[in-house]
This record gives structure tokens, C-alpha cells and sequence, in this order.
């Protein structure tokens, strides 16, 4: 819904996976982005990007940050070029 809502994509691609006891989920878009990740010199999809989902931008990244934690879980927010972005959720799962 977010994808939609706030990055005016056209589509969102959701991945998941499950691995060796760990559960990995990761969501593209190819949408507007977010303003702090454009210009960080990452050039390819899934670069790391330096945005944590603990940043002061809504109430959505910080929400799914205090969920994974929850669960033992990592959130990672990445550049995916040339527009859009990447959410990785990994946890280990019992």
C-alpha cells in the first residue's frame, strides 16, 4: 500500500524466501524513491544506501523497524536504481 500511496510506482515486486532457518522478504519498487537516498552514489540495484529504517521520515519505516526487532529480525533500505527502492527483512527463524 505504501509503495503505491508514497512512491507513485507502477510496479512493486515482492520476494520471499526462505533458506537455510532464515526467512528473507524483499519488496522493489520502481517508484520516486525516497530524497535521502538519491545522489549516494550507489549505481545498482540492491546497493547499500546509508538510509536506516529508523530515520525521521513517517511513521512506516519506523513501524517496520520496531516490528522486525519484535521478531529478532533486520530491516535494510536500499537504492535500486535507477529509481525506486528495496526493503530487505531478514530473520532467523526457530
Amino acid at each position: 500500500n505504501n509503495a503505491l500511496k508514497h512512491a507513485q510506482c507502477q510496479n512493486v515486486v515482492l520476494r520471499v524466501r526462505f533458506s537455510e532457518g532464515v526467512l528473507l522478504i524483499t519488496l522493489l519498487d520502481d517508484g520516486r524513491g525516497i530524497p535521502e537516498l538519491s545522489g549516494n552514489g550507489a549505481s545498482e540495484p540492491g546497493e547499500k544506501s546509508g538510509l536506516s529504517a529508523t530515520s525521521n521520515r513517517g511513521n512506516g519505516l519506523r513501524n517496520m523497524n520496531i516490528r522486525a526487532k519484535k521478531i529478532h529480525g533486520k530491516i535494510q533500505i536500499l537504492a535500486n536504481n535507477p529509481s525506486g527502492m528495496c526493503i530487505e527483512f531478514a530473520a532467523k527463524m526457530p
